[in-house]
C-alpha cells in the first residue's frame, strides 16, 4: 500500500516476473493485465495468472482487462476469476455484469491506472562468445550452377 492509503497498482503479464520481486514487503497489491493481453493469451493465462498471484502474495488481487475480449472474460469469470475489468460502454457489460454476479465477482468499469510495470528479468550472459556475431561472419559463396 502507497503512503497515500492506496492501493499499488502494477501492469502484469506473465507470472515469471514475480520471483524476482519480494513478496514479503509487496502487500496490497493490484495487478492488471494489459488490455490487449487476454485476447492475445487467452483464458487459461488469466486463470494460472490469478492462482499464481494467489500463491505468491495472498493480499493481492488480479484485475483482468477484458475489453478487448469479452467472450474470454465470460469464460475467466466461470472458472474463478473474481475481478474483471469491462467499460459500461462495451456491448458485452450487460451480459458480463449478470455471469460476474452469479459467480460472486466483482466487475470493474473504471480501469485503475498503472504505477508501475513488473516484467520478468531476462537472464544475460556469463561468458563472452569465443566466436564473432554472425553478422561479421564471412558468408559462404554460392557456386553458380
Amino acid at each position: 500500500m502507497r503512503a497515500d492509503g492506496k492501493r499499488n497498482v502494477v501492469e502484469l503479464t506473465f507470472a515469471t516476473a514475480l520471483p524476482d520481486r519480494d513478496a514479503e514487503t509487496a502487500h496490497d497489491i493490484t495487478f492488471i493485465t494489459p488490455a490487449a493481453a487476454l485476447k492475445q493469451l487467452g483464458a487459461a493465462w488469466a486463470i494460472d495468472l490469478q492462482a499464481a498471484i494467489a500463491t505468491w502474495g495472498p493480499d493481492c488481487t488480479l484485475l483482468v482487462d477484458a475489453s478487448h475480449a469479452p467472450g474470454f472474460g465470460l469464460q475467466i469469470l466461470q472458472n474463478g476469476v473474481k475481478h474483471v475489468y469491462c467499460p459500461a460502454q462495451n456491448a458485452a457489460f450487460d451480459d458480463l455484469r449478470h455471469y460476474a454476479a452469479e459467480a460472486g465477482a466483482t466487475l470493474v468499469t473504471q480501469r485503475p491506472i498503472a504505477t508501475e510495470v513488473w516484467t520478468p528479468i531476462v537472464p544475460t550472459r556469463k561468458t563472452k562468445r569465443t566466436e564473432p556475431p554472425l553478422a561479421n561472419r564471412q558468408q559462404p559463396s554460392r557456386k553458380e550452377t
